[in-house]
């Protein structure tokens, strides 16, 4: 997808790097269009109603979303961004922490093109759930709560949706 490419190789990277006057003026502009588009997406994504191939494209934009949000907190004032920009950083936790755990991967019959925009997808979301959390909290026990415990019991699957079986991993001894 050539609109994730330009985002996640161009856009992330110029914003990771760029003044931080830059990137207040992204996302002064763009902020609210993102948070958007992440929450049209919740609580469910991808719409399971939908082809494989819409699937893959719901989950590549909310992927991008993610990852300029992730962004956006790792260069910007948590005040910042909660006063001008008019984030909430406990909804964002909310719907990324509900993206990571309770999206259902797609079954073994989908595409692997599918399941691998699914695990890109949730890693992008905790990622930008991470990231948050670190500069929005200090206490041991959000970090705990949000980004490690898994209850199956819920329906919880954090590892499994951020931790592909299906890309072959390959590590080399030097």
């Amino acid at each position: 997808n050539a609109r994730r490419f330009v985002v996640k190789f161009v856009c992330v990277e110029v914003l990771r790097a760029g003044p931080v006057s830059l990137v207040k003026k992204f996302f002064a502009k763009y902020s609210q269009r993102v948070w958007e588009l992440i929450c049209a997406s919740a609580p469910t994504c991808p719409n399971p109603n939908n082809p494989p191939a819409s699937q893959q494209l719901q989950m590549l934009e909310v992927e991008c979303g993610y990852a300029l949000l992730d962004i956006m907190y790792a260069r910007l004032d948590k005040d910042f961004i909660a006063t001008e920009l008019k984030i909430s950083h406990k909804l964002l936790c909310k719907t990324a922490y509900a993206h990571v755990r309770k999206t259902r991967l797609p079954e073994d019959s989908s595409p692997k093109e599918t399941k691998i925009a699914a695990y890109e997808f949730c890693s992008s979301a905790y990622k930008c759930l991470s990231t948050t959390v670190c500069r929005t909290q200090s206490s041991e026990k959000f970090y705990f709560l949000l980004l490690f415990k898994e209850d199956s019991f819920k329906g919880e699957r954090l590892w499994h949706n951020i931790v592909s079986t299906i890309t072959p991993v390959h590590l080399t001894i030097e």
